[in-house]
């Protein structure tokens, strides 16, 4: 569980592997040190570049850019701030929210397994479509590179760009490395999501299945040991349901900012990223690259909005499976249990975006149909400006 983020984390340099050695914690951190010195140095050459830019349809290509690396820099922010807070959200998935009902133990188990083993398949088949488009965009920069096609405004103090040799290997880590980054952080948050998801859901489903074992008849047993059995079920389901609860509120207290920075990134990225592909069409060189992000963007905005959908639809089921046990003729503790129960349980869980913007599947058809609204301006825009320029020319001529 978990075990291709931590990879990806690894990798990404700003979260090494416990139990490494001395020496081997030096070289990494020395590897991890000189990759985000490239990061960090494609930030300010983006931003310069896209300073410079004097022309407009270039310019909200090189916005595009800007934007996506210093929310990059935004994710690694987060993400190391609150490291304790993901491994502790973890540890309550692997030990803390478990039915220890005996009957049940062996059906919950078995569920847990397999969603988690759904989840290792839908996060590796993630991660190759990340490396699909990563090795897309490399090749295809390099090549359009050396054909002279590329025209991502950056800036290049020493000449680089157009250097053989050493010197431009080094001027090509700086976009390679902002791609890698960018992709690594971007697709470590969204398994991450994806991945509490569905194992909270797989928790949320076994605490269902507990509360369906008060329905079931009892048979011939003594009236009190029955009350007393079925008092301590619904005490565990209670402890469980607040637990739940608790986790989820933790990880809207770790992840939420991003996620909101991830709706943002996307409102905007799929607007300019379309923008950028018809207001001043690229080479076949750089434009297979910009459509494999844009389809890109589209799925990691699915996965966060599901996320987020599924947590919610699962727990919504909570409150009229604990209607349906026969709670009218059981006790006084029975009812005040059942009555927590079904009161917390009427308000869904939810995952946000920084208690502003909930993920579910309306969010994701909101900003899909906002970023499109936004495209169509910028290129009705566009137009007008190209067509009131031959028109204005005239009229200059003849000033004095």
């Amino acid at each position: 569980m978990f075990a291709f983020n931590y990879i990806l984390l690894a990798l990404s340099g700003i979260w090494p592997p416990e139990g490494l050695p001395p020496a081997l914690l030096g070289v990494y951190v020395v590897l991890s040190t000189v990759a985000h010195a490239f990061f960090f140095y494609s930030c300010g050459a983006y931003t310069v570049g896209f300073l410079n830019c004097d022309d407009v349809d270039l310019a909200m290509g090189a916005a595009c850019d800007v934007l996506v690396v210093y929310l990059t820099c935004y994710k690694i922010f987060v993400l190391l701030k609150n490291k304790r807070v993901i491994n502790g959200l973890v540890y309550s998935l692997r030990h803390e929210l478990n039915v220890s009902y005996a009957p049940l133990q062996r059906a919950c188990r078995d569920h847990e397994e397999a969603v988690n083993n759904l989840a290792s398949k839908v996060t590796g088949r993630y991660y190759l479509v990340l490396l699909s488009v990563d090795a897309t965009y490399i090749f295809m920069y390099f090549r359009a590179e050396l054909r002279g096609q590329v025209r991502i405004p950056m800036w290049d103090p020493f000449g680089a760009r157009v250097s053989t040799g050493l010197p431009f290997l080094l001027y090509s880590c700086v976009p390679v490395s902002a791609a890698l980054m960018s992709g690594i952080h971007t697709t470590v948050f969204d398994t991450m999501i994806l991945t509490f998801s569905l194992l909270l859901g797989a928790k949320i489903d076994n605490l269902t299945r507990l509360l369906v074992t008060l329905e079931e008849d009892t048979g011939p047993r003594p009236a009190a040991e029955v009350r007393a059995e079925r008092q301590r079920r619904l005490r565990e389901a209670v402890i469980i349901h607040q637990k739940i609860i608790r986790f989820v509120d933790n990880l809207e207290r770790a992840l939420s900012s991003l996620s909101l920075a991830q709706l943002m990134e996307s409102l905007a990225t799929i607007c300019l990223q379309g923008y950028r592909l018809t207001a001043a069409p690229p080479s076949m060189d750089e434009g297979i690259p910009m459509i494999n992000f844009l389809l890109w963007l589209l799925l990691q905005l699915w996965i966060l909005c599901w996320s987020g959908e599924n947590i919610a639809t699962k727990s919504k089921h909570l409150a009229v499976v604990a209607a349906r046990s026969h709670w009218a003729d059981a006790g006084h503790a029975f009812h005040v249990n059942m009555q927590m129960l079904m009161l917390r349980a009427q308000r869904p869980l939810a995952l946000t975006g920084f208690k502003m913007v909930r993920l579910n599947y309306s969010t994701y058809v909101d900003i899909v149909k906002n970023s499109y609204s936004l495209y169509t301006c910028m290129l009705r825009m566009q137009s007008k400006n190209r067509s009131e320029k031959p028109n204005r020319s005239p009229e200059m001529s003849e000033l004095p």
